[in-house]
């Protein structure tokens, strides 16, 4: 057992009698939202990347409708879908009957020419989590050689904290999903993490907030989640990339439906643009399309990207 494992456990066992300033896991909202296909805490961000937990998809609605894959087509900025050379990235999703994602696909385009083609596979059942082992068919080449996507294994999972490891890098990235522990205390007590690993307040499904930390108590990177009260849906999703500040509002109808987002971009609190996307749904409520407009002004032209979604079901 290494010395970082052994550190792991022990703290562990560490009961944290001290009070800390606490935030709520979940914040008030106006809406009551409804169950969505996309899991919009991850959707369209970065958490794509991370490959082993996924946890994109709402399974009982993949279930429900008897999806049996998504392909996810997206294209350039002001491309028209039927110019082949457009089109930038696809996905391929393909679930088993109980909703539950078994395969990866993920190629890249560059004028119009395949130039990455990776495939993850999911094994094992998924943890209460939302972490499943899985493999890509990359003949032993390093997971950089793929874009960037991540792959973690369990180092530790105990009552307080859950700790993966990189796979490529040796990072880590833990959870802290009691939120009497959401506190530069037990970061530092419980976990004792680099600048380079990742922390996150809440849980893999449901994060609250993820960010580094260095000097125990220096935090950078930081993300904010704020949820509908007592529910697991995201209404605003907050970060600061220097010199900027975004914000990410996701939009409800009165009845609960999500119907898009608004990505706004600020520097030293001066609104610099803003991003809308929009979804157009089938009669399922399940996206097709999604359109991605954006501009400085309203009087500005828009500045158009478009996703498509494709359905296949089983019978």
């Amino acid at each position: 057992m290494n010395t970082r494992t052994g550190l792991l456990l022990f703290f562990s066992l560490v009961f944290l009698a001290c009070s800390e300033d606490k935030r709520p896991f979940f914040r008030s909202g106006k809406v009551d939202p409804k169950p969505f296909v996309l899991e919009m805490q991850h959707f369209f961000s970065e958490a794509e990347d991370n490959v082993s937990f996924p946890v994109w998809f709402d399974e009982a609605l993949i279930k429900k409708n008897r999806i049996k894959t998504i392909t996810r087509k997206v294209y350039g900025l002001n491309e028209e879908l039927a110019n082949v050379s457009s089109q930038k990235w696809e996905r391929l999703y393909q679930f088993d009957q109980n909703g539950h994602l078994v395969s990866l696909q993920i190629k890249e385009f560059y004028e119009g020419q395949k130039v990455n083609d990776v495939t993850f596979h999911y094994s094992g059942v998924k943890d209460q989590y939302g972490f499943q082992t899985v493999t890509n068919d990359g003949g032993g080449e390093e997971m950089s050689d793929f874009g960037g996507y991540q792959m973690y294994h369990v180092e530790k999972t105990a009552s307080n904290f859950l700790a993966y490891r990189n796979d490529e890098n040796g990072n880590y990235l833990f959870f802290l999903p009691n939120e009497r522990h959401w506190g530069s205390l037990s970061v530092d007590s419980i976990l004792g993490p680099t600048p380079e690993d990742i922390v996150i307040y809440g849980t893999p499904k449901v994060p609250v907030k993820r960010f580094n930390v260095e000097n125990r108590v220096n935090e950078s990177n930081v993300r904010d989640f704020v949820y509908a009260e007592k529910s697991a849906h995201p209404i605003k999703i907050e970060f600061d990339k220097v010199p900027f500040h975004y914000k990410r509002t996701i939009n409800y109808t009165k009845s609960g439906e999500c119907i898009g987002f608004v990505d706004s971009t600020f520097s030293l609190d001066q609104y610099l643009m803003r991003r809308n996307t929009r979804f157009i749904k089938n009669k399922q409520q399940l996206p097709v399309k999604v359109v991605h407009a954006s501009a400085r002004l309203k009087s500005d032209p828009n500045n158009t990207q478009i996703e498509t979604f494709e359905y296949t079901y089983y019978e």
